[in-house]
């Protein structure tokens, strides 16, 4: 999920330029790097999605018509991006925020269907709805700047882009001076650590991923900045979990380590990567790592080779080299959810069941269950059973009417409370051993319990069984 944004996706954008409104071209439009839109007609009028380089699903795109406008709006990691579309020949022109871009035709254009009728003007444009306030996380400074304004933009003047480096067949060198302009230091103060983000790259807090993800309206490639709450980080350690964590981002893309992780300081240690995307575009990878007394805070900027260049291995080092830690406050409790599991259980079932013509058949099923007693205390256990039948039939004459089973369980003890980190609940277990789990909680609209996104079924008091409690 690492791409080029090309206006700003991660703010609330307003509209820039105007565009006089056209019919506007159907099928699929590039802009040549990261980005796909696809454009048809359905049932009831213009539908749109776009496609991004590392995102395995297709964003759909909401199309309307305010004023004299085509705009297309898309919701990403809860951020509202907006856009205007326009023909240009027979290619899509994209605007937004006072700039445009022209993405290509990918193909023959389709069939146009009948035109229909015109539609009488209206007697006057809608008003445009005001932007939205940034969204602030609480327990986090917030450091975004305002959003642009929706005025009609006459001209944008873009930074330059950095020089590109010399191939990739040797590590990648940073400059002996790393010339970077910061913004006010963000503050992670439930999780001990601070950053200054880059100055001109707009983004913030992606809540699910727990990390910040920033972009830029003219240098490709996003910067994605985590931070690991362990104090047993190493540079060793660092480039075997990050070496496998870009070896996985997704089906399709490969990177692999280029050479061993250098040293830019004491504190600091950088990786480069090269690989392929699914349709086998190269691609250049850094990242950068601060460790202090264990402490780890790790940033990666992840682009195509075409577009890699210097400024992407400084800004790695310079963004990754602004952290610091602290002693981290404790988050407040969520007592709300302290009082409702308190004295109850919540219990994972699943099972499964097959058969085959010759008689054969396989069954097996998992049970998870987590007690929750009001002194603050927990139990987990656990159990799995499965059977297999070799069946009697013609298609298993080796072994006709053999049979196997087998089951396993266990059981852990620990401390239970319930956090408030922004806004979400976070389940946190401190097993017997040390080890330390979160787990998101949260209901949905029938009140049915989720971990990390995982249905469980809430028991005890007078509606069900109640945890073996001291």
């Amino acid at each position: 999920m690492l791409i080029r944004p090309l206006f700003s996706l991660f703010c609330s954008m307003c509209l820039g330029a105007m565009v006089w409104a056209q019919s506007v071209p159907l099928g699929s439009f590039t802009d040549g790097q990261s980005m796909t839109i696809q454009l048809q007609q359905g049932p009831s009028g213009l539908q749109g999605s776009m496609a991004i380089m590392g995102m395995d699903e297709q964003i759909p795109m909401q199309i309307s018509q305010q004023g004299s406008v085509v705009v297309a709006t898309a919701n990403l990691f809860g951020e509202v991006l907006q856009f205007t579309l326009a023909p240009s020949g027979n290619n899509l022109m994209v605007g937004a925020g006072g700039e445009q871009a022209l993405f290509q035709r990918v193909g023959s254009a389709p069939a146009m269907p009948p035109a229909a009728p015109p539609a009488a003007p209206p007697a006057a444009p809608p008003a445009a709805p005001p932007a939205a306030p940034p969204a602030t996380v609480p327990g986090m400074t917030p450091n975004s700047s305002p959003p642009p304004s929706s005025a009609p933009q006459a001209q944008i003047s873009s930074p330059p882009m950095s020089p590109p480096v010399q191939g990739d067949a040797k590590p990648s060198k940073v400059s002996a001076k790393l010339d970077a302009s910061f913004l006010a230091e963000v503050k992670e103060r439930y999780e001990g650590y601070a950053f200054k983000p880059l100055k001109d790259w707009k983004g913030g807090k992606n809540e699910k991923a727990e990390a910040y993800v920033y972009g830029h309206d003219v240098e490709a490639g996003w910067l994605i900045l985590y931070s690991d709450k362990s104090t047993d980080n190493t540079a060793q350690k660092y480039q075997q979990w990050i070496g496998a964590q870009l070896a996985s981002i997704q089906e399709g893309v490969s990177m692999r380590l280029m050479s061993s992780c250098q040293s830019h300081s004491q504190e600091v240690v950088y990786c480069d990567f090269s690989g392929t995307d699914q349709a086998g575009t190269p691609l250049r990878a850094i990242a950068a790592a601060k460790i202090v007394k264990g402490r780890l805070l790790s940033v990666t900027s992840f682009t195509t080779k075409a577009s890699f260049n210097q400024g992407h291995v400084d800004r790695t080092i310079a963004l990754a080299s602004s952290a610091r830690f602290f002693t981290p406050e404790p988050p407040p409790k969520d007592q709300t959810w302290i009082e409702d599991l308190g004295g109850r259980k919540l219990t994972y079932m699943s099972s499964s069941s097959s058969s085959g013509y010759d008689g054969s058949s396989t069954s097996s099923s998992t049970r998870d269950s987590y007690g929750f007693c009001p002194n603050g205390t927990f139990y987990q256990t656990g159990s799995d059973s499965y059977s297999v039948s070799a069946g009697q039939g013609s298609g298993s004459q080796t072994g006709s009417g053999s049979s196997a089973m087998g089951s396993g369980s266990g059981r852990s003890e620990g401390r239970w409370t319930v956090l408030k980190k922004g806004n979400r609940s976070i389940l946190e277990l401190t097993y017997s051993n040390g080890n330390v789990a979160e787990l998101e909680i949260s209901v949905d609209e029938d009140w049915k319990t989720y971990l990390d996104g995982t249905r469980y079924f809430k028991t005890g008091g007078t509606y069900g069984q109640s945890p073996d409690c001291p």
